[in-house]
C-alpha cells in the first residue's frame, strides 16, 4: 500500500513539474534578437581562432594573408596523413599509455616524429608526417610489425602535418 501510494506520489510531482515548465515557443532565439535590432555579441575560444587563421587562404608567398609577420618562424603545415597509433579516454590511465607508447616508437623509430593530444576526452598518439597515402601506410605495416598487441588499432588518418 504503501508502495502504491509512493508511486502516485510521483507520478503526480513529475506531472506537475512538466506543467510549470515554460513552453519552448515562447523563449526568445537569436532570430528574435536579431530581428528586434539588439546587439548580438558572439564570443569564440582563441582556439577557434588559431584554426580559423590555420584554414584562411594563403597569399602568393604561401602564408596566411591574415598572418602576422613574425609568424614565418613558426612551421608551415599543410594537408597529408599521420598514423594514429593509440586512441583512449580512460581518465586515470590514457595519458600513461600514450606517452608509453611514444617512448616506445622514439626508441624504434626515431625518424618519425610523434604528437601526444588531448581532444576531450581522448588522449591520442599520432605518428609521422606524410605526404602521400602509402608513405604512411608502408609505415603503419612497420609500426604494426614492431608493436603486434596493438595493431589493431593502428590506422591512418587525414590530419595537418608540418612540413
Amino acid at each position: 500500500m504503501n508502495r502504491l501510494l509512493s508511486l502516485a506520489i510521483l507520478a503526480l510531482t513529475a506531472l506537475t513539474a512538466a506543467a510549470a515548465e515554460p513552453v519552448d515557443s515562447l523563449k526568445p532565439t537569436i532570430a528574435d534578437h536579431i530581428n528586434t535590432g539588439a546587439t548580438v555579441k558572439i564570443t569564440q575560444p582563441a582556439k577557434l581562432n588559431d584554426r580559423l587563421r590555420s584554414t584562411a587562404p594563403r597569399n602568393s608567398a604561401g602564408a596566411d594573408a591574415n598572418t602576422p609577420a613574425n609568424a614565418a618562424d613558426q612551421p608551415r603545415t599543410d594537408g597529408g596523413f599521420r598514423i594514429l597509433v593509440f586512441s583512449g579516454n580512460n581518465p586515470r590511465t590514457a595519458k600513461a599509455e600514450a606517452t608509453r607508447r611514444q617512448q616506445i616508437l622514439a626508441q624504434q623509430f626515431p625518424e618519425y616524429a610523434t604528437y601526444v593530444t588531448f581532444d576531450a576526452p581522448y588522449w591520442r598518439l599520432k605518428a609521422g608526417d606524410f605526404r602521400k597515402y602509402e608513405d604512411a601506410a608502408a609505415a603503419l605495416s612497420r609500426f604494426k610489425a614492431a608493436m603486434p598487441g596493438h595493431a589493431g588499432e593502428m590506422r591512418v588518418v587525414r590530419e595537418r602535418i608540418n612540413l
